[in-house]
């Protein structure tokens, strides 16, 4: 079975069990001419936010759930029992976006107040709040294969920080565009992909800011992006 988590408008969360084998039916079975093929999907509704939710993500092992909303929450979910663990403490403001560490022990916020927020899941305030971004913090990423993690802003910049080896950090503003609103890395961790209010798209190598493509496909504010 394979896992997908949607928020939803009403404060819900879909907690989606799709089969393996239905995924690669609807897959290799459908054409350009016929209708997109149903799959056969069981779900649970993750009931605990009082307003829309912004994100969710799961931990690496796909046994937990981080969920972050406009009521400033955060809340932890056991994918399997489709039940709260945990809610944390620590936002006044809507928080849009969150990602778990590659070890699953932390995970990041990323606030309307411009601050980036570090937990560890054994505890319900954050370990340190970042300062750095002036506007609201749309997207992060923590980087793989790398102590880093990266942050897009509505301030028109992008943040590369540094974990290091007790979580001191420092801040590298190495990009600057149109507000970013959609943040994305590739699997070896080496690019990012961004969008902005203006519909355009950037692709960075992000170890030196350097830029390999722009393009502006879209007229309007890109909401989000996926690279496989």
């Amino acid at each position: 079975m394979r896992l997908a988590a949607c928020s939803r408008s009403d404060g819900a969360i879909s907690l989606c069990r799709v089969s393996k084998e239905g995924m690669l039916e609807s897959r290799f079975q459908a054409t350009e001419t016929t209708e997109p093929m149903s799959l056969t999907v069981s779900a649970n509704a993750l009931i605990g936010h009082t307003g829309p939710v912004h994100s969710c993500a799961f931990s690496r092992d796909s046994r937990f759930v981080l969920s972050a909303g406009q009521d400033g929450g955060v809340r932890l979910w056991a994918a399997r029992h489709a039940k709260c663990i945990v809610s944390y403490r620590g936002h006044a403001h809507p928080v849009y976006h969150t990602d778990f560490s590659p070890h699953n022990a932390h995970f990041l916020t990323a606030c309307y107040d411009g601050g980036v927020r570090i937990y560890t899941t054994e505890r319900r305030t954050p370990l340190r709040v970042l300062a750095g971004h002036t506007a609201d913090v749309s997207h992060l990423k923590w980087l793989h294969r790398h102590r880093m993690w990266v942050s897009g802003s509505e301030d028109n910049t992008l943040r590369l920080w540094d974990a290091g080896t007790r979580l001191q950090t420092q801040q590298d503003e190495f990009a600057s565009m149109g507000g970013i609103t959609a943040l994305a890395v590739d699997a070896p961790g080496r690019k990012l992909y961004l969008g902005d209010q203006r519909g355009r798209l950037r692709v960075f190598r992000y170890l030196n800011g350097s830029q390999i493509w722009r393009g502006a496909p879209h007229t309007s504010e890109v909401t989000a992006l996926a690279v496989v």
